[in-house]
């Protein structure tokens, strides 16, 4: 690769450019969930921090009817009908058209019971555009605006968090090919929290592993990084925060003395530990949940996992036997709201040099045995909290309670999981092989310009054409 330009200067070039494409490329609402997603980044610039249950057992927010009609719209126009486009006349008129946001009504759906936090990015976007609208009474307010700014927050946030994680890894390679993925810079481009955490924890195991492969002490700096990764992966999906396990890994010789060491696990703890109690404890304080519809569907599939915690664990060897090829291809790129595919012999090539670069990356530097051990248990339990956690609140009233497999994972949360799976694969023989350094650099071009090129154009292809 050209000497002359990083490893994350290039990532960043790269995702802004594709990123900006795909953010005005992709119609309202066509990632998964994105309906929600825009409804609860609104809800947080707005400070509507918490929903609300009707008396029909409903959970909703009180919201602006044109931003209820816009979601309707658009959630289910595009989702299956590969026939229908987006027109030009149609996104202009929903970026020049003001609408009015005065006019209240209660709207029900999916997702309301989450922390608000998962949406910081994309939230404080759309916030600075209100109130730069009060200011400027020219600019136009508009969903469509408000959509695109949440989308840009959520972007920017994305390259800015993998760029200092590519810069400070020593698997460069690995990191780079993780956030160029087709899903990874479709969902960069949305209003999808998915993004925070594929950055988070890229971040977190970058400024780790820089940390236990040099001699350096911890200094403030590797603190404050740990501390922003647990406050975004304990409130954005908290089974995630199981990676910070890994931090025990370093070793206590590292900080200055013990009193450094345990004030250390005190913030890094707490950023993320005090945030997450505190919604928990006011989500119980203001919102009637047993009054919600799904309520009892969650509590029955709680009883029934906690009698089968240690069988639980067949169910998710089932699940991957029944959707082991819908894990993949939506790992890679089941875009859109999971409706249109990339080929899936290209899906096969990335993948297949995704797992050719961890290799060789991971494969140049030995990793400890306390950080494999730790790393190990982190993926153990994120992986069965996942399916675990999708066991309650999908399955439980999409399928039925108590079924023999999980209805609801989808290939995207395993993105996260990249790094963890390289320091499984770390051992340090493949020291000092110049000739696979030199093939590592070539096929990640390869990567990238097929995963970036393929991705905008079918995008395009797909709603424009």
């Amino acid at each position: 690769m050209n000497a002359k330009i990083k490893d994350e200067q290039l990532f960043a070039v790269i995702a802004f450019m594709a990123g900006i494409l795909l953010i005005f490329l992709i119609p309202p609402m066509c990632s998964p969930d994105e309906n929600s997603h825009y409804i609860n980044a609104y809800s947080l610039a707005r400070g509507i921090f918490f929903p609300t249950v009707s008396s029909d057992g409903y959970m909703g927010r009180m919201l602006p009817q044109s931003l209820i009609d816009f979601v309707e719209t658009y959630n289910h126009k595009f989702a299956g009908h590969l026939d229908v486009q987006y027109t030009f006349a149609e996104a202009h008129q929903n970026l020049t058209a003001s609408e009015s946001f005065g006019n209240l009504a209660f709207y029900d759906y999916w997702n309301a019971d989450l922390n608000l936090l998962a949406y910081l990015p994309s939230g404080f976007a759309i916030f600075l555009y209100l109130q730069i609208s009060k200011l400027l009474p020219s600019l136009i307010l508009s969903n469509g605006n408000l959509l695109l700014v949440g989308r840009f927050g959520n972007l920017i946030f994305f390259i800015t968090a993998m760029y200092f994680a590519i810069k400070r890894t020593p698997y460069k390679k690995s990191t780079l090919l993780m956030a160029l993925l087709p899903m990874s810079i479709a969902l960069a481009s949305t209003l999808s929290y998915d993004t925070v955490v594929i950055s988070m924890t890229a971040l977190l195991f970058a400024r780790l592993s820089d940390l236990l492969q040099s001699d350096r002490r911890v200094c403030t700096a590797d603190i404050a990084v740990f501390a922003v990764c647990s406050f975004f992966l304990f409130n954005v999906k908290m089974v995630y925060a199981a990676f910070l396990l890994c931090l025990f890994a370093v070793p206590i010789r590292r900080f200055i003395d013990r009193k450094q060491y345990a004030r250390s696990i005190v913030i890094v703890g707490a950023s993320g530990l005090l945030p997450f109690l505190l919604f928990r404890v006011l989500f119980r304080l203001l919102v009637n949940k047993k009054r919600w519809y799904y309520y009892s569907f969650l509590h029955q599939q709680s009883l029934f996992l906690r009698g089968h915690l240690f069988s639980f664990c067949l169910t998710i060897l089932h699940s991957f036997r029944q959707y082991a090829s819908f894990y993949f291809l939506s790992f890679v790129g089941d875009l859109g709201q999971l409706d249109y595919l990339l080929p899936v012999s290209l899906c096969l090539l990335l993948c297949f040099i995704l797992l050719l670069v961890v290799i060789i990356d991971y494969g140049q530097k030995p990793v400890g045995f306390l950080l494999k051990g730790a790393n190990l248990v982190a993926l153990l339990i994120c992986l069965y909290l996942t399916f675990a956690g999708t066991y309650i609140i999908w399955t439980s009233h999409e399928v039925g309670i108590g079924v023999n497999y999980v209805s609801g994972v989808q290939g995207r949360y395993f993105i996260p999981l990249i790094p963890s799976a390289g320091i499984i694969l770390a051992n340090g023989r493949l020291k000092n092989k110049e000739a696979l350094t030199v093939f590592r650099d070539r096929i990640s071009l390869i990567f990238i310009a097929l995963s970036v090129t393929y991705t905008v154009m079918f995008t395009f292809l797909r709603y424009w054409v």
